[in-house]
């Protein structure tokens, strides 16, 4: 005779078997909370104070022509406190300093964000996508920010310089004699009108049709722009 075979358990017993394995699983016990990984940090607080140390650092570095400097510490304000909307601003003209026009354009467009009614980002903005040659871009830019600053002189100098050269004259005119009538003895903003006056008459100067004259070179494959008026026209 073999070997007698063991019986095979009863499916009454079967699930007592199966229960207490489960019982046994859930008394295990879990690992050490202390020797878990720490939770992960969510992003550090805004932290004013120090934006404002490092915004004013910025200034001083620019003010000393330290424009690399200027850019690290405004980049610091704006990482400090991403809500400190003037850090951008800084940002961006000292990035337009270093000739890093992406950069700088990114900087002025997160302002915007902060603010979309600051009219000094739109002009930055819009200087930039003209110099892109994103001519649609920059007429948007340039009439949110005549929008947004009707008695300023800046946007609608910008508008009238860049509606000359799509030929659109009527809406140059009418943006340069504001211009004119804000700051009368601007030379480029006069120049300007008379040029576009002249042309909707029909009688091109010399200049105009040579582009000898007052209009200022770039530089860009003789592209040629106006000079920018003083930053301390903006009032």
């Amino acid at each position: 005779m073999g070997r007698p075979r063991p019986e095979a358990p009863s499916a009454k017993a079967a699930a007592a078997l199966l229960l207490a394995g489960l019982l046994g699983c859930a008394a295990a016990p879990g690992p050490d909370p202390a020797a878990a990984p720490p939770a992960a940090k969510g992003p550090a607080d805004p932290s004013p104070g120090r934006a404002i140390a490092l915004f004013n650092e910025g200034q001083e570095l620019a003010g000393r022509g330290d424009h690399a400097g200027a850019e690290r510490a405004f980049l610091q304000a704006a990482g400090a406190d991403p809500r400190l909307q003037p850090a951008f601003m800084a940002l961006g003209e000292a990035r337009e300093r270093l000739r890093k026009k992406k950069e700088a354009a990114e900087a002025y467009r997160q302002a915007l964000r902060l603010k979309p009614g600051d009219a000094k980002a739109h002009i930055a903005l819009g200087r930039l996508m003209d110099e892109a040659r994103q001519a649609e871009a920059a007429l948007y830019h340039f009439e949110r920010a005549a929008e947004l600053a009707p008695g300023e002189f800046l946007p609608h100098f910008w508008l009238g310089h860049l509606r000359v050269r799509r030929d659109q004259l009527d809406a140059a005119i009418r943006h340069l004699r504001a211009a004119v009538r804000i700051d009368p003895a601007h030379p480029h903003a006069r120049y300007w009108l008379w040029l576009s006056l002249a042309r909707r008459r029909g009688t091109r100067s010399p200049s105009a049709s040579t582009g000898s004259g007052r209009r200022p070179i770039s530089g860009r494959g003789g592209r040629r722009r106006p000079c920018a008026p003083s930053r301390g026209r903006w009032t």
